[in-house]
């Protein structure tokens, strides 16, 4: 590894190995995986073993990235602590619970999640692979939100949002039974209405994680467990984007405004830009920056 690539990294290793307290060598494979997430924009393994980081061919960082997912076993209800201690803002929160899906060969992914809803996007927080497709049913969205209850309280939760798909009486009894409020928003394939960004899909409120994002569907996993992995890495690369872009817009440049009214981009992809920059340029200050946005929560 370059001194260049010493210098992009060393301040994250120490943030995250204070959080995680992973050993040296799992926390430097998280940050150089996190910063070529945000570079190339792709979950595929392939794509990222060709990125620039670091000195070694790029056969061995595949088998690096393929070691990792098949032996490393994560503690998700970490990961979203972790998520958790980053949020740009304090409880209680509005929850979104939403469910997302997509098929690669005969694997059908469908992924039960929960998001903190902010600014019209929802921040992926922790979620459960499901092995079936189509919608979850009570007891694992019980279990979802009772997971969730056991690491950030009841009083953290000012209500939760859902598709009309979630409904039924035994869990949104529950949810009454703990005086956990209830909303449900319209389908998929209706608009809304969401302040500065005008009519969107309600689909949208996760598109950042797919098509608009890190291209989540490009993943090759077809391994459930590899797959929830991947998210939580994927995660908190989101994370850092977002907050990214909440700072470029108030303190460098404000989010351009269109004639009709919407922002020019979304946080999200304003600080994705903005951290994808930093680290192919290798711009000192900005670096310094998008450092200093994960040390300072």
């Amino acid at each position: 590894m370059n001194i260049k690539d010493e210098y992009k990294v060393n301040q994250l290793v120490g943030i995250f190995q204070e959080k995680t307290g992973w050993n040296l060598a799992r926390v430097k494979f998280l940050v150089y995986f996190i910063c070529a997430l945000c570079k190339l924009q792709t979950v595929n393994f392939k794509k990222l073993a060709q990125g620039p980081e670091g000195t070694s061919l790029a056969e061995s960082k595949l088998r690096r990235i393929q070691r990792f997912f098949a032996g490393f076993q994560i503690d998700e209800d970490l990961i979203a602590k972790i998520i958790f201690s980053f949020l740009p803002l304090k409880p209680p929160y509005r929850l979104s619970l939403d469910r997302t899906n997509w098929k690669f060969g005969s694997t059908n992914i469908n992924i039960l999640a929960i998001g903190i809803c902010f600014e019209g996007v929802a921040i992926p927080l922790m979620w459960v692979m499901l092995p079936k497709r189509g919608n979850s049913n009570q007891k694992e969205r019980t279990a979802l939100i009772d997971r969730y209850i056991r690491l950030f309280g009841t009083e953290s939760i000012e209500g939760i949002l859902a598709d009309r798909e979630f409904i039924g009486d035994k869990w949104i009894g529950g949810l009454a039974d703990q005086k956990i409020r209830f909303y449900f928003r319209i389908k998929g394939n209706m608009w809304i209405d969401l302040p500065g960004k005008g009519k969107k899909k309600a689909f949208w409120l996760f598109r950042a994680m797919k098509t608009s994002g890190f291209n989540l569907e490009d993943t090759h996993l077809n391994d459930l467990e590899r797959i929830s992995k991947l998210l939580c890495l994927v995660c908190i690369a989101f994370i850092w984007a977002y907050l990214a872009g909440i700072y470029k817009h108030i303190v460098l440049k404000p989010i351009r405004i269109l004639n009709n009214g919407r922002k020019a981009h979304s946080t999200f992809r304003y600080g994705l830009d903005y951290v994808a920059h930093a680290l192919l340029c290798s711009i000192k200050q900005d670096i310094k920056i998008i450092v200093k946005i994960l040390s300072c929560t």
